[in-house]
């Protein structure tokens, strides 16, 4: 009788909830990051903003 526990799809499930929660610990850390700048950011430096620029501060 095999374990139902040890297939590949749980494996599989489980490596997708980590990254689930990564990406969500991410925006969430982007969009608080980016809101709390936003009133003192120069305009002409707001595409540092952007996603892909992104730098934590």
């Amino acid at each position: 009788m095999s374990n139902r526990f040890s297939s590949p799809a749980v494996g599989l499930c489980a490596k997708r909830i980590d990254v689930k929660n990564m990406l969500q610990r991410f925006v969430d850390t982007y969009l608080k990051d980016v809101l709390m700048s936003l009133p003192t950011q120069r305009a002409s430096e707001i595409g540092q903003l952007l996603p892909h620029q992104w730098m934590p501060a």
